[in-house]
Parts: C-alpha cells; sequence; structure tokens
C-alpha cells in the first residue's frame, strides 16, 4: 500500500512503530533522525541528480546577467552542504559529475559575498534595493532552508527575499503564469536516462518553459544551447560528442540561469526487515522497484 503523509513527523513515527515499511523523498535530517529509531535503516544509492535554484530570466532585474552572477556568488554553498550532513556535495554545473560528459573543467561553487558586490555595483544596484520572491515545496526541509540561507545571503547585499511554500501540486502551475512566476524557484532535477542531453534538454531547452508545461523554470532561452541540445545526441564520434558536451555546460554555466546547490546521496529509511529495497537512481528519489522488494518476518 502506498501513501502520503504531509507530516514527516507522523511518518517518521509511523515508521519507528512498524506501521509503514519505507519513506521515500526526505530530507537528509529527516533520514538522519530516522536510522536512530528502533528496526529502522537507512538504504544509501548514489544518484544522477543535481538539484538547482532557477533564476527567471522573464523578471527584472534577473534579466540581467550580472544580477544573476551577483545571486550565484552569494549563496553559501558550503553551509548548505553541510545541511545534507554527509549526504550530499556541490555540484560544479547542470551533470551530476557522474554523468557521461560531464566536463571535469567546471570549478565547484562557493560564496564570494565581495564579487557579488562588485557585478551588483556593475549592474546598477550597488545597494541591492530590490525584492525577490522564492518558490520552494512545503514539507521538504532541504528546500526551506535553501529559502532561509538564501535570504540571509542577499540580506548581506541589500536585497529582499520572500519565501513562498507550497505542495507540490500548486509548484507548475505557479511557474507556468509566466506574468506572475516567481523569480527563483528550487528543482530536483534527475537524468531519467544515460544520455546528458536529456536532463540538459529538460532544464535549458527553450521549447521546455514552464508555460509550455517544461521545467525550465528559468525561462532561458538561447538560440546557441537550443542547436548544440539539437545536434549533440546525433554525433557518433564520443571524444567529439565530449568536446561539444563541454562547451554545453561552460555556455549554461556562464549565463548563470541556475544555481547548482546539491548533488544529494539517496538515503531513504526502511524498516529492518526489508530487503531487497532498490531505489531508481536515474528518478529523483521517489520511485522503489518493488518486485525486488522482500518482507521478512520480525527477529
Amino acid at each position: 500500500m502506498l501513501r502520503v503523509d504531509a507530516d514527516i513527523s507522523t511518518a517518521l513515527q509511523l515508521l519507528g512503530q512498524g506501521q509503514i515499511d519505507m519513506l521515500g523523498a526526505v530530507g537528509p535530517d529527516d533520514s538522519i533522525a530516522a536510522k536512530d529509531l528502533p528496526g529502522v535503516k537507512l538504504v544509501e544509492q548514489p544518484q544522477f541528480q543535481v538539484s538547482i535554484l532557477t533564476l527567471n530570466t522573464n523578471n527584472k532585474p534577473l534579466d540581467n546577467p550580472k544580477v544573476r552572477e551577483a545571486i550565484k556568488y552569494a549563496f553559501d554553498y558550503q553551509a548548505f552542504a553541510d545541511f545534507f550532513q554527509g549526504l550530499g556535495e556541490t555540484p560544479t554545473g547542470p551533470l551530476p559529475k557522474n554523468a557521461e560528459g560531464a566536463d571535469p573543467s567546471l570549478p565547484v561553487q562557493k560564496q564570494d559575498l565581495e564579487k557579488a558586490r562588485q557585478l551588483l555595483a556593475e549592474a546598477g544596484y550597488p545597494d541591492g534595493g530590490f525584492k525577490l520572491r522564492y518558490l520552494g515545496l512545503k514539507g521538504l526541509s532541504y528546500e526551506e532552508f535553501a529559502g532561509t540561507l538564501l535570504q540571509q545571503n542577499l540580506a548581506e547585499l541589500g536585497i529582499e527575499l520572500e519565501q513562498i511554500l507550497v505542495p507540490w501540486p500548486q509548484m507548475p502551475p505557479t511557474m507556468a503564469d509566466k506574468a506572475t512566476a516567481p523569480d527563483i524557484s528550487y528543482l530536483n532535477m534527475s537524468m531519467f536516462t544515460n544520455d546528458p542531453t536529456f536532463i540538459l534538454r529538460t532544464s535549458y531547452f527553450s521549447g521546455n518553459t514552464a508555460d509550455k508545461g517544461g521545467y525550465n523554470w528559468s525561462y532561458y532561452a538561447d538560440p546557441e544551447v537550443d542547436k548544440w541540445l539539437d545536434e549533440i545526441p546525433t554525433i557518433q564520434d564520443e571524444q567529439k560528442r565530449n568536446e561539444a558536451l563541454y562547451k554545453l555546460q561552460q555556455k549554461i554555466v556562464a549565463d548563470v540561469p541556475t544555481l547548482y546547490v546539491v548533488t544529494p546521496t539517496l538515503a531513504q529509511p526502511v524498516r529492518e526487515n526489508i530487503e531487497g529495497a532498490v531505489y531508481e537512481t536515474l528518478d529523483y528519489n521517489y520511485l522503489v522497484r518493488f518486485f525486488y522488494v522482500q518482507k521478512m518476518p520480525q527477529q
């Protein structure tokens, strides 16, 4: 039986009591708390995921690349990685580093407030002085923490950030209204296939913007990027394909339509008598291959 509990505290209590056998899509703090419950263990697996903060390039002042870059340097990546308590690391770009075609030359993102202030001044906002809105998923601790952390970081630059936390069914339609879509949003992006252009196309192809039903919540549109996304899957030579992939990633990183905030380790709590729980590493952290799962007698 599958069930949805909006209250993670209730779900953890039920797991500890043995009334449910496994949880999915929980934050790292909840996973770590769960492993201390009687009769509970963690299933840990690597996964092909990059969590991003989308910057809505359709909204002012985020249509200015220097403002987007300033926000990139404002975010405290180390503090966010620390929140994951060893279950996540800071990515370098739009592809997970374990993905085929990931550019190894891209540096890990780091906070630099002085650089952020310089970029804001160059963009005409030396004292900040504007307000942004952040959209996150209510009930997921790391998305709420990301909003709080960014709020604190931007406040140091004179930028106000309003947090909007809603259930998932409200997030896509909120972003799809182009006229009122928030400025920044949190998304977990996974590979789904071993084709690296799939995840890149999902987030950065101009035909996949939120108002068209896609997950390009940055409303990012660049003809050169679109051209690469169409052409790269047709390149048969591996070296040439990777060279094109590297250029594509470098272009996307330079344009700053998103921040790359964490590559999480999949760590989901299950009862100790559950054997064979295998989560789908290509599809977020929600799906388990139930045909592998066996519930053994309690010892």
